[in-house]
């Protein structure tokens, strides 16, 4: 017998919900570096008078901007980060608009739901106790009331959102065996690979020499050189540019990478901002699958397309009724 909480979900849905949740809420914990709070202020946008900032735009497209600097570069660079925050605003527009159409319905999240998942948050910040969270939220300038706002408002997001998606699903055999030849078969994949970057702009050019010796010397020392020395994204956290089809590599960086080896080093690369060094984190060679061990990541592709359809179905109709605006 499986249980059913306040929303006619089962318990299963119900946690893959909120797991999917605690991965945006964890995503967002993080603070904005390297920006002056005026910048952080600016108003992007609003919805029906709620307005959105840039601090609560960045969380959402870290990450992303952190990618495309693995493939664009100079005006192309700029004009995708802006196409990227474009993007966030419009995320946020929606999830403001799907909590309003969520009030007053006749289902609700538990109490249960949202404690467990308050707890599961604290756990993976590496937090052991309630008391300790407590501490941890004060010296952000967070509460836990803040948190389980929040936890409630992104497990709502989900889980009207999943209603939408289950009521439109359809996938069949032949839609899976069309995308397989379309998709599959004809590309046969051209690898991944996962980079970390440090970058010298103006401030630190003259550093490079003494950087690649010391990268030569003890490649190990990559995250510490970028905490450093990098002026460039991701240098907080090692200069992760995060993972990135080889195909759509920059030509500056695809043409040092032409051969990429877990571990190694490259650079110095010159490009439009400056001197790079490149390290390879992790790569995965291109493989080319059969129709049948395909199976599950094509079914996975196609519900990532259906769901994103439900969803730009479901907010288009909640837009025709509100009020909303862009300032960048």
């Amino acid at each position: 017998m499986f249980y059913v909480c306040k929303t006619g979900l089962k318990r299963s849905e119900m946690k893959k919900i909120a797991s999917f949740a605690l991965t945006i809420l964890l995503l967002c914990a993080f603070p904005c570096l390297g920006k002056e709070r005026s910048e952080l202020n600016s108003i992007l946008g609003s919805v029906n008078g709620s307005p959105i900032s840039l601090q609560d735009v960045l969380p959402l497209t870290r990450a992303e901007e952190y990618r495309a600097f693995s493939t664009r570069s100079g005006d192309s660079l700029r004009k995708r980060i802006i196409e990227i925050r474009r993007e966030a605003v419009d995320e946020l527009i929606d999830r403001k608009l799907i909590i309003e159409d969520y009030a007053g319905k006749k289902f609700e999240i538990s109490e249960r739901d949202i404690e467990n998942a308050v707890d599961e948050v604290a756990q993976r910040m590496g937090v052991r106790s309630r008391s300790e969270f407590l501490r941890v939220l004060r010296q952000q300038g967070s509460s836990i009331e803040e948190v389980r706002k929040n936890v409630r408002d992104v497990m709502i997001v989900q889980l009207m959102l999943h209603r939408e998606f289950v009521a439109s699903r359809s996938i069949t055999p032949e839609m899976m065996f069309a995308h397989y030849k379309k998709n599959v078969e004809k590309t046969g994949g051209s690898g991944s690979v996962e980079l970390a970057m440090i970058l010298l702009g103006d401030k630190n050019k003259g550093e490079a020499p003494k950087i690649a010796a010391a990268l030569k010397k003890d490649p190990g020392s990559f995250a510490a050189l970028s905490a450093k020395w990098s002026e460039g994204p991701g240098k907080e956290d090692g200069g992760r540019l995060g993972k990135i089809e080889c195909r759509l590599l920059r030509p500056e960086f695809a043409g040092v990478l032409t051969r990429p080896e877990q571990g190694k080093v490259y650079g110095p690369v010159a490009t439009p901002e400056g001197t790079v060094f490149l390290k390879v984190l992790a790569y995965a060679p291109p493989v080319k699958k059969t129709f049948r061990e395909s199976i599950p990541e094509i079914r996975r592709a196609l519900e990532a397309e259906q769901r994103k359809e439900s969803k730009r179905k479901y907010t288009q109709r909640l837009r025709k009724e509100a009020i909303i605006r862009y300032f960048f």
